[in-house]
Order: structure tokens, then C-alpha cells, then sequence
């Protein structure tokens, strides 16, 4: 409901709101929830289920944004109810493994005498310890190094286990943990596959309020649909981005042509570029832009969008909206919530602000080119440490 209420009409959408973050907060520690219908993906992971079944691994990789965290989310919550020990842990691109890292595993596991403060090399050893006789489902997402994975995960699992992965990356052969599960025939690898057909145009016509079986008033519409779907090969997140750029308060209201023929020059911006970042590159443009069009956010919300690529990412979402109320005025929280209907960022089930990695880099990119892509308020406008800590 939170991409189908109008914010500024409808008096229960706040109510609403309140509702859906009480009841995920609710759930089960330890369970991670796939907003909405996981499109397209559902086929893959039952082949994937039935492929290799007896591997304790599965390694999945591919290109930022082809939705590996997806599929990781959708693979943990079926598997899950038949284990009692489970971890989910989210990587940043820079971030070092530490000690809030190992004590997040031990304690979702189930863990409880343990001082979260150990350094991280007695963490380890005590993560190797508690699950070494108990099947254990662990979810690392984002791996990016060898320390994400030998700083990270003990050598030896109990029988029955089960570790998911992803990576951008086919293969990490400089890390030790890497190195013996491949070597003793333990991963199962799966590089993610695009959204085809009518799968990938339902995503696009969710994230622009369409219906599927809406039939477009005229054929100029219809080919623009097409080129947009078609341009963004297969990526989830261009198909959510570029739908989202034509969002419209009412169901299957259309926006006029040439808005349909910008979304697809923002997105051919970046077209020859050698990965998701820069297919995506001119759909942030739009959004974080100088043209002052209908598509171009305000800038209170470009301010609180690199807010959160740069610094604010894990952060509390009700505290940052406390600083943003004072800065921005009342109307910041109505402004948040149109960058999540947007699909700019989100706040997970703890109530922690997130955001895409491929959005964050390409934030923290603009930012550090100080592209003349960026209004002037924003060019070099904020500092921030390997760790995303404001310095």
C-alpha cells in the first residue's frame, strides 16, 4: 500500500504506515522480509533448490542491482523455518569486519554468553565453537574481499548447514575460506540471470503505479514502454528506477509522452557503460539534476537522499527524520516518503535507513567528481570517512 496511497490526500496513510513498520517489527527475530512479490526470481530458486541441494554454499553473483539480495532474501526465508540457528548480515563495499560484525552473527544465532566487546579474532573463535555440532543458516550479502569471508565465517559448520553468498564477483581465490569450500566441491554457483518479457515489464508498470493488463491509450506510449523495459536489460533495480521516474498519485495515470522519452534519455545516458552503475548513472542525474522538471527532486529530498549514500546508511530512520524535520521543515517527512515510493532508499525491519549499494556509490561518486551535474548547494557539501563515518 505504501506505492499506492497518496501521501498528500489520503488521511490514513500515516496510520497506515505506523501499522505495516509495528506489525514487521513484530516478526521473528532473524527474519528477513522481500517486500512485495519477488518478480521473476521465483523459477530460479526452485531450480536453483533442486540443482545442488547437498552443497553447503551457494554462491551468487552478477552485476550491482541484478538482485543477488533478493534472491538471498527469498532463499533464506524458505529455508529458515528448518533451522533454529540463522544469521543475516549486510556488507558495505569498504567496511573492515570487526567486532559488531561477529557479535551481530553470534547473536542472531542464538548466542548469548559472550562479550560483544572481544576483539574480533576471540569472536571468531567463538562463532567456530557454538556452531560446529548445530546446523547453522547464515546469509553474508554484499562480499567484496577476502576479509568478508576469513575475517567472517569459521572454516567448519555443524552437518546441515547452509551459507548463501553474494558477490559481485565469480569467484574470490585469494581468500583462504573461499579456497577450501571450492576446493572440497562445497559451493554451488549461480550467476543471477535478468528479468525477461512480461516479468520485467511488471516490475516496471508496479513501480510506475500501472497495472499489467492496463492497455496504453496509443501506440507512441506503447513503444516507449517497450524501448524503456528493453533498455534496462533485465537490471530489477533499472526496472524499479525508470518505472519510478513516471509515478504517478493515481493508478494508471499516464504522464505525457516526452516525459516517457526523458526517463529513456536519462537511462541511455549511461547505456555503454561496463556495469549497472552506469545504466544508472542518468536516472540519478535526473533525480539529483538542475533541470527543475517534473522528475527532478526537491532539494530537501536531494539533500536527505546523499545524507543517507554518504553517511546516515544504518542509521535509524525516526532519528533522521528528527534532524531533518529540524532542517527542512514538517513537510520532510512527507518529502522521505516520496524517495521511497521512488525506490531511492527504504528502512529495513529495524527501523535502519538503507539504500541501494549501487545508489550509494554513485552518490558518493558525484559528490567526490564534484559533478556539475549537481546543483551548486550540493557540490562538495559533505565529507565522509572509508566507513561511510562522518569525519
Amino acid at each position: 500500500r505504501r506505492h499506492t496511497l497518496d501521501a498528500s490526500k489520503n488521511e490514513d496513510y500515516q496510520l497506515a504506515c505506523h501499522v505495516v513498520d509495528a506489525a514487521v517489527k513484530a516478526l521473528p527475530p532473524g527474519l528477513h522480509v522481500v517486500e512485495g512479490t519477488v518478480y521473476g526470481f521465483e523459477q530460479q530458486a526452485e531450480e536453483l533448490a533442486e540443482s545442488a541441494p547437498n552443497k553447503t554454499g551457494l554462491w551468487l553473483h552478477g552485476m550491482g542491482g541484478c538482485g543477488k539480495t533478493t534472491m538471498a532474501t527469498l532463499f533464506f526465508n524458505r529455508l529458515r523455518p528448518a533451522f533454529r540457528h540463522t544469521a543475516f548480515i549486510r556488507l558495505d563495499r569498504d567496511e573492515p569486519i570487526g567486532s559488531q560484525h561477529l557479535s551481530s552473527v553470534l547473536s542472531q544465532l542464538g548466542a548469548r554468553e559472550f562479550d560483544p566487546n572481544s576483539p574480533a579474532e576471540r569472536l571468531l573463535e567463538l562463532l567456530q565453537n557454538y556452531i560446529y555440532n548445530r546446523a547453522a543458516l547464515i546469509v553474508v550479502d554484499n562480499v567484496w574481499v577476502k576479509g568478508h569471508l576469513d575475517e567472517l565465517l569459521p572454516r567448519r559448520f555443524g552437518p546441515g548447514s547452509r551459507v548463501i553468498l553474494t558477490s559481485r564477483s565469480a569467484s574470490l581465490p585469494d581468500s583462504a575460506w573461499w579456497s577450501q569450500a571450492h576446493q572440497h566441491r562445497d559451493l554451488q554457483y549461480h550467476q543471477m540471470l535478468g528479468l525477461v518479457g512480461e516479468v520485467a515489464k511488471q516490475l516496471f508498470r508496479t513501480s510506475a503505479n500501472m497495472d499489467l493488463d492496463y492497455q496504453m491509450p496509443c501506440t507512441d506510449l506503447c513503444n516507449a514502454e517497450q524501448e524503456l523495459v528493453d533498455a534496462c536489460k533485465g537490471l530489477p533495480l533499472a526496472l524499479k528506477l525508470s518505472g519510478a521516474l513516471l509515478l504517478c498519485d493515481s493508478r494508471n495515470e499516464m504522464r505525457p509522452l516526452n516525459e516517457w522519452k526523458g526517463a529513456l534519455e536519462a537511462l541511455q545516458h549511461g547505456e555503454n557503460a561496463a556495469d549497472s552503475e552506469g545504466a544508472l548513472k542518468g536516472i540519478l542525474g535526473t533525480y539529483l539534476g538542475t533541470t527543475g522538471n517534473r522528475m527532478t527532486l526537491n532539494l530537501a529530498q536531494q539533500h536527505m537522499f546523499l545524507d543517507v549514500a554518504t553517511v546516515l546508511r544504518g542509521h535509524p530512520k525516526e532519528r533522521a527524520l528528527i534532524v531533518w524535520e529540524a532542517w527542512h521543515g514538517s513537510r520532510a517527512r512527507l518529502w522521505f516518503q516520496g524517495l521511497e515510493r521512488r525506490n531511492l532508499l527504504s528502512s529495513d525491519d529495524a527501523g535502519d535507513l538503507q539504500m541501494h549499494d549501487v545508489l550509494v556509490a554513485l552518490g558518493r561518486g558525484l559528490l567526490l567528481a564534484n559533478s556539475k551535474e549537481l546543483p551548486e548547494g550540493l557540490r562538495g557539501s559533505r565529507v565522509w570517512g572509508q566507513n561511510g563515518t562522518l569525519q
